[in-house]
C-alpha cells in the first residue's frame, strides 16, 4: 500500500461527516453537496474554501464511492438512530479503506502496544511509524519534517476520535480498550460477502484487523452472530460456509437497529 498525506487534510472528521450525511440524499453528487455545505453553513467552524475541500477531496472519496454505498449506509444508520458506537466503527471502516496509513498505524502500532500492556501512545510512535513506512517503500518521496509531524499528530488524533485512545498530558494519548460491536460484526461480514469476498477468505480479510481480530476470533464472532439468528455457518478445517438470513445490506441495517 502506498501512503499519502491526505489524512492531514481530512483527519477523522467524525462530527463533520455526520453533519454532511444528515443533509445528503441519494443521488446527490459531490459538487451539489459542496455548494450546500457553503450556502447552508453545514460545516460551521470551517471557511467556505475549507468546506469545499472537505466535501470534494475527503468526504466524496470516502463515502461517495461504489454508487455512494458508504453514504447510503451512514444515512440509513443515522435515520434509524443506530448506536453512536456502531456508527463510529462504520466511519472508521470507510476512513481506513481510503487512508491506508491509518489502517496500518492501528494494526501495526496501536494493537501491538495495547496487547503488550502499554498505557500510552506518543507522537514519537507515530513519527517512527512514518519513518519506517518510508524505508519500507510505502512512501514514495520522503515527506518534509513538518509534514511528518502533521501526519503523526493527525494519526494520534484520529485514534482519539475513533475511540482507541483518550487525550492525555503533553504529546501522549492514553490507550483505551477497543471492542467491536455485535452489530458491526454482522454488518462487516455481510458487507464483505456483498463485495464478493468468499466465505473462507472473509475470515482473513484485513478489515477485521482494525478490531484486533485474528481469523479464529472472527469465526467465534460469526458463531455468536449465528446463535442470534443472523446467519448459518459451517466450519470444517479451514473452510467456512455461510448462509445469510438477510437479502440485502439495507435488510441487515434495519434488522440490527430494531
Amino acid at each position: 500500500m502506498t501512503y499519502t498525506t491526505s489524512l492531514a487534510k481530512g483527519q477523522a472528521l467524525r462530527e463533520e461527516t455526520l453533519a454532511l450525511i444528515q443533509y445528503w440524499e441519494p443521488g446527490m453528487d459531490a459538487e451539489t453537496l459542496a455548494q450546500a455545505a457553503v450556502e447552508r453553513n453545514l460545516l460551521a467552524k470551517f471557511t467556505a474554501l475549507r468546506s469545499l475541500d472537505i466535501v470534494k477531496r475527503i468526504f466524496a472519496k470516502r463515502y461517495l464511492i461504489d454508487d455512494a454505498q458508504p453514504a447510503r449506509v451512514l444515512k440509513t444508520l443515522t435515520e434509524l438512530q443506530a448506536s453512536p458506537r456502531w456508527i463510529t466503527q462504520v466511519l472508521l471502516l470507510y476512513t481506513t479503506r481510503f487512508h491506508h496509513i491509518l489502517h496500518d498505524y492501528i494494526t501495526q502500532v496501536y494493537w501491538p502496544k495495547y496487547e503488550a500492556g502499554a498505557a500510552t501512545l506518543s507522537r514519537d510512535d507515530a513519527e517512527d511509524f512514518i519513518e519506517s513506512a518510508y524505508h519500507e517503500g510505502h512512501i514514495e518521496t520522503r515527506w518534509s519534517a513538518t509534514m511528518r509531524v502533521r501526519v503523526a499528530r493527525y494519526l494520534n488524533n484520529a485514534l482519539v476520535e475513533f475511540g482507541y485512545a483518550d487525550d492525555a498530558s503533553g504529546r501522549d494519548k492514553a490507550l483505551r480498550t477497543f471492542i467491536i460491536t455485535p452489530q458491526m460484526v454482522v454488518f462487516l461480514a455481510y458487507e464483505l460477502h456483498q463485495r464478493g469476498v468468499s466465505d473462507t477468505h472473509m475470515l482473513t480479510h484485513r478489515d477485521w484487523q482494525l478490531f484486533g481480530l485474528e481469523p479464529n476470533d472472527v469465526y467465534r464472532q460469526l458463531d455468536l452472530a449465528a446463535a442470534h439468528g443472523h446467519l448459518l455457518i459451517q466450519y470444517a478445517g479451514d473452510l467456512l460456509r455461510a448462509e445469510w438470513t438477510y437479502s440485502s445490506l439495507d435488510h441487515v441495517l434495519h434488522a440490527l437497529t430494531r
